[in-house]
């Protein structure tokens, strides 16, 4: 009952004994010694040993060795209850499974959760396995599983804490798949529940998934307001998950804005504290949007590294939904560095894992990187077809998120200046909606790039005033090169001269050298 190879020292324990002498077993041929533990000699003697046990007799045994394991390992523990007939079980397995998660090993967890379902339990236990089994499956990035069974929770649900408890991860799970409506329809029902009994824990997680929401929506206002009330509430509970999450919610927040320089600071503040407290997967998320932001502001080489740690933790740790978006950060870090097949590359796996997850905004904008880059490396028919996905996917799912640079990626790609037309058109539109601020840096620049290639200069500029304006409050050093760049291009079209005959030639060129990189937003120097 204790398995083909077991100690001394349990198997003393189990049987009561002292000191067991095996010294006859040994010389039997029946066990044998095994480094420091023993061992059957045939698995076929250790089940006809086991077979001529009464049934009162194993589960006494197994009650023992549960004893045993208790404080050692909590999967066994659980196990030998189970095998003991005990009413418990269900809760051990429960337990057992708690600790497998908080170390990211899923797949170890998931048939303790399911074994535990099957046994009889009280609604309470019932109530958290699948609440364990929902969260088990959102952080693998299995978004449609987690949020069936947090709705088996929901209905489960007899107390304000289990309402609450349910209704976050069903808003946690529907923003992942994209649902971001429902997610919050599942906040408002979880914050009323937290009110009444008074749950500041609660309330501070609601507030930091709320502002999650409000993220790619575009929508700063509320998303500022969640993440206050978060970040608030966090320090004064001192919770330093809930408070990473607030500071990486201002990150956000500022992103939206395209104040990338103040999203770099707030990350920085998330990096730093989650790599303190030892939060792996929130370490991961933080370096991602930490490298991205980076990129933004024109420290290429640095958000690279920043990307590719966060590939490293992601995988390590199976966080697949971070490891899906810093790959797409790694790709647009190559992109600026004129890595192209790189970028393609990484752009690729990102909308593969994407796909396989169920995150739909996380796949358009993957793929809106893809056939953007498709475009540098000349790749156009692919690229059309990548960015007709993109677009497809963008406007169901991620319209204020990724849509305006979808649709100005497509440009790019499309041919047929209606289709161009059509494109921007819309996204303009989009923009004038409100929406996260990456897009409003791709989306001009992809523009201007757009009229460049057309010769309507005034076009190219109005564009590139656009971003300038949008940008003025805290202007960018890879976005002032980019408007320069699509400034002098335009100039030297309308002039009718090359751009190294261009006054302002020299100091475009000493802007990409300084920045260390190939390419601007709106493409090679060259």
């Amino acid at each position: 009952m204790l398995g083909q190879r077991f100690s001394p020292e349990v198997l003393n324990f189990v049987l009561g004994e002292g000191h067991l002498d095996t010294s006859t077993l040994i010389r039997s041929a029946l066990i044998r010694e095994a480094e420091a533990d023993l061992m059957f000699a045939h698995a076929l003697i250790r089940d006809g040993s086991y077979a001529t046990l009464v049934k009162s007799e194993r589960a006494r045994l197994h009650r023992q060795a549960a004893s045993w394991f208790e404080d050692r390992d909590a999967t066994l523990r659980a196990q030998h209850l189970d095998r003991a007939g005990a009413t418990h079980a269900a809760q051990a397995y429960l337990e057992a499974a708690d600790k497998l998660i908080q170390v990211f090993q899923f797949d170890d967890a998931s048939p303790l959760i399911e074994r535990g379902l099957e046994l009889p339990a009280p609604a309470g236990v019932r109530f958290d396995l699948f609440c364990a089994r929902g969260e088990t499956h959102r952080l693998q990035g299995l978004s449609n599983d987690a949020l069936r069974e947090f709705k088996e929770a929901a209905e489960l649900a007899e107390t304000d804490e289990q309402i609450c408890r349910a209704q976050i991860g069903l808003a946690q799970a529907a923003r992942q798949a994209s649902l971001y409506q429902e997610a919050l329809e599942s906040l408002d029902i979880a914050e009323a529940a937290a009110e009444r009994c008074g749950s500041d824990r609660d309330i501070a997680q609601i507030n930091y998934v709320r502002g999650n929401v409000y993220f790619p929506l575009g929508q700063v206002t509320k998303a500022l307001e969640s993440n206050e009330k978060a970040l608030t509430l966090a320090r004064k509970l001192e919770s330093a998950r809930l408070e990473v999450g607030a500071l990486s919610g201002f990150g956000d927040a500022n992103f939206m804005n395209a104040t990338m320089q103040t999203a770099t600071g707030f990350y920085t503040q998330a990096v730093e504290r989650a790599r303190e407290k030892g939060l792996v997967r929130d370490l991961a998320a933080n370096l991602h949007n930490l490298s991205v932001a980076r990129s933004y502001t024109g420290e290429i080489a640095q958000g690279k590294l920043d990307a590719q740690e966060a590939i490293e933790v992601s995988q390590k740790y199976f966080a697949f939904v971070p490891e899906c978006v810093a790959q797409t950060c790694l790709g647009v870090a190559h992109t600026f560095l004129g890595e192209i097949d790189q970028a393609l590359d990484a752009f690729t796996l990102s909308a593969e894992i994407a796909n396989r997850v169920g995150a739909k905004r996380l796949e358009a904008q993957a793929l809106e990187h893809l056939a953007r880059t498709h475009v540098y490396a000349g790749q156009l028919e692919q690229a059309r077809e990548t960015g007709r996905r993109a677009v497809d996917i963008a406007l169901e799912h991620g319209r204020n998120f990724v849509g305006p640079k979808a649709l100005s990626a497509l440009a790019m790609a499309e041919e047929d200046p209606t289709a161009q037309d059509e494109n921007l058109k819309l996204g303009e539109k989009i923009i004038a909606e409100g929406c996260v601020g990456h897009s409003h840096l791709h989306f001009y620049t992809d523009a201007a790039a757009v009229m460049l290639a057309r010769k309507q200069w005034d076009e190219a500029t109005r564009y590139a005033d656009a971003l300038a304006d949008f940008t003025a409050d805290e202007p960018l050093p890879m976005v002032d090169l980019s408007i320069l760049q699509a400034r002098t291009l335009a100039e030297c079209g309308g002039w009718g001269i090359p751009l190294t005959a261009h006054e302002g030639f020299d100091e475009l060129k000493a802007r990409f050298q300084n920045l260390g990189i190939k390419q601007s937003l709106v493409g090679p120097l060259d």
